[in-house]
């Protein structure tokens, strides 16, 4: 261990001077991906310094790999790599905003009907573990049980029932992939069931 941070501390030195070199060049290229992308012009700070974050993580892990690593005594080469990681950078960004936006939007655009849709979906049979509470009951604890869920739980709820998107849809909104979202979902109604239990229990014991 002792070895390999004698090994990295060079590399880290090199690392430092690549990244005062390039800076001023690899900020006008952050730059134009902002005007690219219609971002605000101070963001280009923020891509410029997380792929210098994420680079020195790299090295101080030992995880660069030899091309990287390579790149420290080439200053076009080093250039060429941040410049690359500043644009993959900029691209993930926009897919994560293009996604925020799209969630909100739905968000807004249920506000009025989403307690009519979640009543609709939860006072049937869809919800297991729910046979001691019944239907006028559900719908009088429902949107405290929602409340009382964790945000993951209850934005894939809203989702699924409020938004009634395919579990494509919602893997396009959120990047989860939908075996993934198929578990939320089940953990997410199992979760809603045993809130309602519980405020029925509590609603009980108050008489």
């Amino acid at each position: 261990m002792e070895g390999q941070g004698e090994e990295v501390e060079p590399m880290l030195g090199k690392l430092a001077e690549q990244i005062e070199k390039s800076y001023t060049q690899l900020l006008q290229y952050a730059r134009y991906m902002c005007h690219l992308f219609h971002w605000p012009i101070d963001d280009a700070f923020d891509l410029v310094q997380e792929v210098f974050t994420r680079i020195v993580i790299l090295f101080t892990r030992g995880d660069a790999s030899a091309s990287l690593r390579a790149c420290l005594d080439d200053d076009r080469a080093f250039e060429r790599f941040a410049r690359a990681s500043i644009h993959n950078g900029a691209i993930d960004e926009s897919r994560g905003k293009k996604r925020r936006q799209q969630l909100g939007t739905i968000e807004a655009d249920l506000s009025d009907s989403g307690q009519e849709l979640l009543e609709q979906a939860f006072t049937g049979p869809d919800l297991r573990g729910l046979e001691t509470v019944d239907q006028l009951e559900r719908l009088e604890l429902l949107p405290e049980a929602l409340d009382l869920l964790p945000e993951r739980q209850r934005s894939v709820l809203r989702m699924k029932y409020f938004g009634k998107l395919s579990l494509r849809e919602m893997e396009t909104l959120t990047g989860r992939s939908r075996t993934r979202l198929h578990v939320d979902l089940a953990k997410a109604r199992d979760a809603l069931a045993a809130n309602i239990n519980l405020l029925a229990a509590r609603r009980e014991r108050k008489g």
